[in-house]
């Protein structure tokens, strides 16, 4: 049974699979799988959530984690798996073996940096089931330089592929590794799985899915988003949905979507919700949210730098603090406030952070 539980941000879909898996205690062995960078927090709320015990029949893992136990179960372990030096020289190797036969790339660049570039495009084609034939058999549907390029691309990344996986070696990458393994090793048989913090998950995550949704007893995934939401910023979150729910379809297990929502009617919920709605005025008590405009951008740091030293010196402590928004780093690294901060960069802000205000002060 497939579980899908969507909802906006403080709607308690985190604290909804922590409470089912302490109610299931151990009458079943659970799994929850999150994001690598989320790992460790959700066993601080797992241990929380079930106390003393929650070893006894839960676990969190991470896909890498999740790899390393079904490969200690299929032997698979202790094959080698190149880092990403190693991936740089087995490339160079492929690269001279196959330049007489190539077009665009017959004397390619030597440097380190060109290698790379190709091998985080050969990564990505792997991330999302594109193999070397598929990439061939689109390319010469295409006419023109493109057509060379792909063509080139195609070969050279066959002959990678084949570098990596020959008789007595077996280097490739762990998810692709345990996306053969799972099925065989069972580890998720008759378990209870539960998936928190993801937006979306690339062809092979969505590989691994489908295989622990034919053999886990229930399966359930939070997705950030309303279901029937026209906002831009739930659509990733819809379409992982709908692609959970065809995965469900092809493992012939039933699925169903419940909808999560809160009554948070303060003057932060209100901006939650409607931030890119329509701009229909706040009616309660709106001092909890202030606008600052300032004749520089370093303006606005400093007078934000104040109010930082003045709520630490309140005893809200800097951790209590966050900064959302976009190219300020230079500013605060000019800022003369001296207060301790750490910085987490984004490509996207919205795409990252939802709601968007939801931890600003």
């Amino acid at each position: 049974m497939l579980t899908i539980l969507m909802g906006r941000a403080k709607t308690g879909k985190s604290e909804q699979v922590l409470r089912r898996i302490g109610e299931l205690g151990d009458s079943s062995r659970q799994i929850l799988l999150v994001p690598e960078h989320a790992s460790h927090q959700a066993e601080v709320d797992l241990c929380r959530a079930c106390g003393d015990t929650a070893s006894r029949h839960a676990e969190v893992l991470s896909f890498r984690r999740l790899c390393d136990r079904v490969l200690t179960i299929t032997g698979g372990a202790a094959q080698v798996t190149l880092d990403a030096g190693g991936k740089l020289l087995t490339l160079q190797k492929a690269l001279g073996e196959v330049a007489p036969l190539l077009k665009v790339y017959r004397r390619p660049s030597q440097k380190a940096s060109f290698l790379q570039q190709l091998l985080d495009l050969f990564d990505e084609l792997r991330c999302y089931d594109v193999s070397p034939e598929l990439l061939e058999s689109q390319a010469r549907e295409i006419q023109g330089a493109t057509r060379d390029k792909l063509l080139d691309l195609s070969l050279l990344y066959g002959a990678y592929e084949s570098r990596l996986y020959r008789p007595g070696l077996d280097a490739r990458d762990r998810m692709t590794k345990l996306c053969e393994a799972l099925e065989s090793s069972r580890y998720a048989f008759g378990k209870d799985v539960f998936v928190d913090g993801f937006t979306y998950f690339n062809a092979q995550e969505r590989q691994v899915l489908e295989s622990i949704l034919r053999q886990a007893r229930s399966v359930t995934v939070t997705l950030l988003g309303e279901p029937d939401s026209a906002e831009e910023m739930f659509q990733v979150s819809l379409r992982t949905r709908d692609q959970l729910t065809r995965l469900a379809d092809q493992a012939g297990c039933p699925w169903e979507v419940r909808t999560l929502t809160s009554a948070d009617d303060s003057a932060l919920g209100y901006l939650e919700h409607h931030f890119f709605g329509e701009g229909e005025p706040y009616q309660g008590d709106s001092s909890a949210i202030r606008v600052r405009e300032a004749d520089t951008a370093f303006s606005e740091v400093e007078q934000t730098a104040a109010d930082i030293r003045r709520l630490v010196a309140a005893d809200l402590g800097h951790s209590g603090l966050h900064i959302l928004g976009g190219g300020i780093g230079h500013g605060l690294d000019g800022d003369r406030s001296s207060a301790p901060y750490r910085q987490a960069a984004h490509q996207n802000l919205f795409r990252h952070v939802s709601p968007p205000t939801s931890k600003c002060r």
